[in-house]
């Protein structure tokens, strides 16, 4: 008995040093030149995709450094790393520990994150590595000190977070994020609960002129933004949340143009605010704002309405109410529209439909 055992044992190691061995002459020409300079002469036969240098390892993973991918989506990375195990491998098990990008920057059309906010439970394992056998698993995904960029049809940036990190660890997980948008403090948090995941965000002290200009817009607004959301995402998107405006300004923005105009006002084109404040909610395709406040000294505006998000479309009904000294500057026709308030002051309601950058009021039609 004893000999068998002992003849047992010699085998194993026998078995354990040739495995040993061809790990590591594996392991050897992985990191060998000619290994790389195969992999290089690949590359250069590419389109669309530049790396500056790799590492392959048998036992660490892969990590590719100064990636550049240009093709359907712009994209760079410091580095793309991805750690796995090993001895799942022989189980049909591909263990992937972490994949984590460093210092990427992103070019990313906007409906493209729209639409899978609003389609995450249709993202799913292709067949084909179903039906071979093969589980994955994913502990964490990460990305440090980000620079992404959303673009509208005509590729015109129109959101942009700096100092981007996140870190989840999917499948069922929640995970921490952090940027900077704007000159603001971006924190939130992200949880993942398939087919569903749920956002917290919170903005602030953004720089309001900053981001119009982000966008490539002529800065309509000044003051610092602060803003609330929680979103959460599957079959469908939905939310509420909270947007204020601390020390704004409202100059030349399109619906206090066309009502200066129509009232022969010139005083709602610049607005000094004391409150700026929108609370909305969104459901079907639809953003719901049942709070509207801009609070200037002798002008307000306030209402409440929805707007589509599929293309910007406006149903509102708003309430302008202005200082006697200010009504009395309107023509006769139109000051005969306002009515009288128990403060002295004089409220004039209306419907609002168009868009933001172009609005359309039933005051003329009255």
């Amino acid at each position: 008995m004893k000999t068998f055992v002992k003849v047992i044992l010699i085998l194993f190691l026998i078995v354990a040093v040739l495995v040993g061995i061809v790990l590591g002459g594996i392991e050897w020409y992985l990191h060998s030149d000619s290994f790389k300079q195969m992999v290089r002469t690949g590359l250069r036969d590419s389109r669309g995709f530049q790396l500056d240098d790799f590492d392959v390892s048998l036992f660490r993973g892969v990590t590719l450094k100064g990636l550049t991918i240009t093709n359907g989506v712009s994209a760079t990375a410091g580095s793309l790393t991805v750690r796995h195990r090993i001895l799942p491998l022989f189980q049909k098990r591909a263990e992937l520990a972490e994949i984590s990008l460093d210092r990427p920057v992103f070019s990313l059309p906007l409906f493209a994150g729209l639409v899978a906010a609003n389609n995450t439970n249709r993202f799913d394992m292709p067949p084909e590595l179903r039906r071979s056998g093969w589980q994955f698993v994913l502990d964490k995904f990460a990305i440090r000190n980000g620079d992404i960029s959303f673009l509208d049809a005509a590729n015109k940036p129109v959101l942009r977070f700096r100092d981007f990190n996140l870190d989840v660890s999917p499948p069922q997980s929640s995970g921490a994020l952090r940027a900077t948008v704007a000159s603001g403090s971006l924190t939130g948090s992200l949880a993942l609960r398939q087919p569903r995941w749920q956002l917290q965000l919170d903005l602030r002290d953004a720089d309001v002129p900053e981001m119009f200009r982000q966008a490539g817009l002529p800065p309509l607004l000044k003051g610092k933004l602060q803003t609330t959301a929680a979103l959460e995402g599957g079959d469908s998107l939905t939310g509420r949340g909270r947007v204020q405006i601390i020390g704004g300004t409202a100059a030349g923005m399109p619906l206090m143009n066309l009502l200066a105009s129509l009232l022969q006002t010139p005083a709602l084109r610049e607005l000094q605010l004391d409150e700026g404040r929108m609370e909305f909610t969104i459901a079907t395709n639809r953003m719901h704002t049942p709070v509207i406040r801009m609070i200037a000294k002798q002008i307000e505006l306030t209402g409440r309405g929805v707007v589509s998000l599929e293309d910007g479309s406006l149903n509102h009904d708003l309430t302008l109410v202005l200082s006697q000294e200010v009504a009395d500057r309107a023509p006769g026709a139109i000051r005969r529209r306002f009515t009288e308030q128990t403060n002295g002051r004089c409220a004039l309601g209306f419907h609002l439909t168009g868009t933001y950058a172009a609005p359309k009021v039933d005051i003329e039609d009255r």
